[in-house]
């Protein structure tokens, strides 16, 4: 089923489906479990389709529009539209779902804020990350876990609830020369799960190279044949669906 629907997801933009109003897509998270797709826009409007597998289409459940929620919190909807925000990571918004079960939308920023915004009730802001400069924010397939990658050195495993499982260090210091005069920033990270959601790969720069590293779900480093003499990195990773904002 999710190979199928893949392929359908393939041959179609999403800007179709906004068309009336197309605008800077900010912002898109696909769930093969609900079959809901959510997309947030630079006009502070999310909108959540559902995927109809008889007809082979997506139906409009909800429009949300933020800039009335977030009336009294100008600092939020700036960042949110600020693409800029991170010259490494354009786009401040980092994770985006909607949870059937809690008829509320989830939203991760790179300053770390989680924003959980029901259809029928008033908003909550929590400072998940108080330290900011989340990169990168990915879920498992299994919905099971959640991980994030910080450019202050940290990889956290969430629960589905968002609560903090556990957290490391990002880098394991293998050929990243820390006795260097200035340390660059770490930067241009990605997530990746293996499908059976053991495992997730972190990709990101630093010192001017790239490192990739393979974590299980209780942060011991992933370490196979190919890794064994510190020179090869194994890596674990899924090829995204291009086509689906072209």
């Amino acid at each position: 089923m999710r190979n199928l629907i893949l392929n359908q997801l393939n041959s179609f933009s999403i800007y179709d489906l906004i068309k009336e109003n197309s605008q800077t897509i900010l912002s898109v998270h696909f769930d093969e479990f609900s079959k809901n797709l959510t997309v947030l826009d630079k006009e502070y409007k999310i909108y959540i389709f559902n995927y109809d597998d008889i007809f082979s289409k997506f139906t409009l459940l909800h429009v949300i529009e933020l800039d009335a929620i977030f009336y009294d919190q100008f600092e939020i909807l700036e960042e949110i539209s600020n693409t800029d925000s991170n010259k490494n990571n354009l786009n401040s918004i980092k994770f985006l779902l909607y949870k059937n079960e809690d008829e509320t939308v989830f939203i991760i920023t790179y300053s770390g804020k989680l924003l959980k915004i029901p259809l029928n009730k008033r908003y909550e802001i929590v400072d998940l990350f108080p330290e900011g400069k989340i990169m990168a924010v990915e879920m498992a397939s299994n919905l099971e876990f959640i991980a994030i990658a910080s450019a202050n050195n940290k990889i956290y495993l969430l629960s589905y609830d968002f609560e903090i499982i556990n957290n490391s260090t990002l880098d394991d210091g293998d050929f990243s020369d820390y006795n260097k005069d200035t340390l660059e920033e770490f930067k241009d990270a990605s997530i990746s799960w293996r499908g059976d959601s053991q495992y997730f790969a972190t990709l990101y720069s630093v010192n001017g190279g790239k490192k990739c590293i393979v974590r299980d779900t209780k942060l011991n480093i992933f370490k196979g044949p190919a890794r064994a003499d510190n020179k090869v990195v194994f890596s674990i990773a899924e090829n995204p669906v291009k086509s689906i904002l072209k």
